[in-house]
C-alpha cells in the first residue's frame, strides 16, 4: 500500500488513490468478471445503478488519505450487477457455436474463491489484505500458541498485569512483555511467527 503518512492533496491524492483502487478492483473481480463489468456498462445504461456504483468510488478517490481494499466492498454489488448484465448480453448476442466459451467467465472467479477457501495463505489477494488477514500480526495468529505457552510456563509479573500495563513503556525491569512489531530492550524468550515470517508475536524478558 502506498505510504500516505504525508498529506496528499488535489491531483496527488487522486493519482495515488487511483494507483491503489484500480489494481484492487482488478484483483478481486478477476479479469473475466472485470471484462463483463465493462460489457455490462456499455450494454446496460441504468443511471441509478451507475450512480450507486460511482458515487462511493469517486468519494474514495478524491478524499481518502488511507485506503484498504475492504473500503471498496459497497461498490462490488453494483459492479456484479453490471457483470451479470454483460454476461446475459453476451449469452444473447454470441452465435450458438461460441456460447460454450462463456464458461471462461465462470471458471476464473470460481478458481479465485476456491483458493481462498482451500489455501488462504497462497490465495491471490491484494498484498495489504494478505498481510492483514493471513501473514501479519493483525490476523491474530500466534495468540492461541502464546496462551498455551504461558499456561505451561510460569513467567511471573506478566500474568499479573492488566492489558494496559503490558505496554512496553510501563513494563518493569525483570518482567515480561509481548510485542507484535517493535523490538524492546530485553531477551527474546519465544517467537510465534506467521506463515511466511512476515510478522510474529514475540515474548520478551525485559532488562
Amino acid at each position: 500500500m502506498i505510504n500516505k503518512q504525508g498529506t496528499f492533496v488535489g491531483d496527488w491524492l487522486v493519482k495515488n488513490n487511483l494507483l491503489q483502487i484500480g489494481p484492487w478492483l482488478y484483483q478481486y473481480l478477476a479479469w473475466p468478471v472485470a471484462l463483463l463489468v465493462i460489457v455490462g456498462l456499455l450494454a446496460k445504461r441504468n443511471r441509478l445503478l451507475l450512480i450507486n456504483a460511482l458515487v462511493p468510488l469517486v468519494l474514495l478517490i478524491i478524499s481518502a488519505k488511507i485506503l484498504f481494499p475492504r473500503y471498496l466492498l459497497p461498490i462490488f454489488p453494483f459492479l456484479l450487477i453490471y457483470a451479470a448484465g454483460g454476461f446475459n448480453w453476451l449469452r444473447q448476442t454470441l452465435p450458438r457455436a461460441l456460447k460454450p466459451l462463456l464458461i471462461i467467465f465462470l471458471l476464473a472467479p470460481a478458481w479465485f474463491s476456491w483458493r481462498i477457501l482451500i489455501d488462504l495463505p497462497t490465495a491471490p489477494l491484494p498484498e495489504i489484505d494478505q498481510w492483514q488477514y493471513v501473514t501479519g500480526w493483525p490476523s491474530g495468529y500466534g495468540v492461541k500458541e502464546l496462551v498455551n505457552y504461558l499456561q505451561v510456563n510460569s513467567l511471573g509479573p506478566l500474568l499479573n498485569y492488566s492489558a494496559e500495563e503490558i505496554l512496553i513503556d510501563k513494563a518493569v525491569s525483570g518482567g515480561y512483555a509481548i510485542t507484535n512489531i517493535r523490538e524492546v530492550d530485553g531477551e527474546l524468550i519465544k517467537d510465534f511467527p506467521r506463515p511466511g515470517n512476515k510478522s510474529s508475536l514475540k515474548l520478551w524478558r525485559l532488562n
